[in-house]
């Protein structure tokens, strides 16, 4: 006579096999179709000014720390052309497909006094659109604004 529960083992090993691979597909479609339905890349790229008050001779450091307080990392920097780069990496996410990068580089002149700022944004569900970058734009200048008073 055979033993009933040496069997059940084996179907419970299976079970968990194809629950495991059920869910590695349920998750690579969501992937999938997260990239299709918000899907395409789009890019944009816009140029602003701000200006100052007061100049500041600091204003490359001011920017550093405005970055980080946005989650962005210093990514180039020259102190004799008065200019700094920022950024995120590129981030995606395998369960949405989602994909996002920021980048904002500033020209310093007059002293700290006038920035030009170039701002570039890239991704899909809308992170990659002039929308996008408007709100980057205005988020840094709010930041910049706070720590320059």
């Amino acid at each position: 006579m055979k033993n009933p529960l040496k069997q059940r083992p084996v179907a419970s090993q299976n079970s968990l096999i194809l629950l495991t691979l059920l869910l590695s597909f349920i998750l690579l479609s969501c992937a999938g179709v997260g990239y299709m339905v918000g899907g395409a890349m789009q890019n944009y790229q816009g140029k602003y000014s701000i200006e100052l008050t007061t100049e500041h001779s600091d204003i490359l450091d001011i920017v550093s720390d405005v970055g980080k307080s946005m989650s962005l990392d210093v990514a180039a920097i020259d102190q004799s052309k008065g200019e700094i780069t920022i950024a995120t990496g590129s981030s995606a996410s395998v369960l949405t497909g989602k994909s996002k990068s920021q980048t904002i580089q500033v020209k310093a002149t007059e002293g700290g006094k006038r920035l030009d700022v170039n701002i570039f944004v890239t991704g899909n569900f809308g992170a990659g659109t002039k929308e996008a970058g408007d709100e980057l734009f205005s988020e840094f200048k709010m930041k910049l604004h706070e720590k320059t008073q």
